[in-house]
């Protein structure tokens, strides 16, 4: 019978701790509100952070890729600036 009544003081410590788990989270149920609120926050600005990054690194593809193509047509342009006219006769109407 030892045993048995080991085991049912071991039940009732671990009723008690639960209840006042209960109580706790119950009486200070806000500050666990604001905490979850933080991790809500935090979650969602890295996430806009990671999309933010994303979409500069496109622009700054793109970006390089428009600057390279006028360096380019400079370039022709430098080199005779007659025949690179005459390519756009037709889109120019001249």
């Amino acid at each position: 019978m030892a045993k048995s009544d080991g085991g049912n003081k071991g039940a009732g410590a671990l009723v008690i701790v639960v209840l006042i788990l209960i109580a706790v989270v119950v009486k200070f149920w806000y500050i666990f509100a604001a905490a979850a609120a933080i991790g809500l926050l935090v979650f969602a600005t890295s996430k806009m952070i990671k999309a933010h990054d994303a979409r500069r690194a496109v622009e700054r593809a793109q970006h390089t890729a428009l600057l390279e193509r006028c360096e380019q047509e400079n370039t022709a342009y430098n080199q005779d600036p007659e025949s690179y006219f005459r390519r756009f006769e037709g889109d120019l109407g001249l």
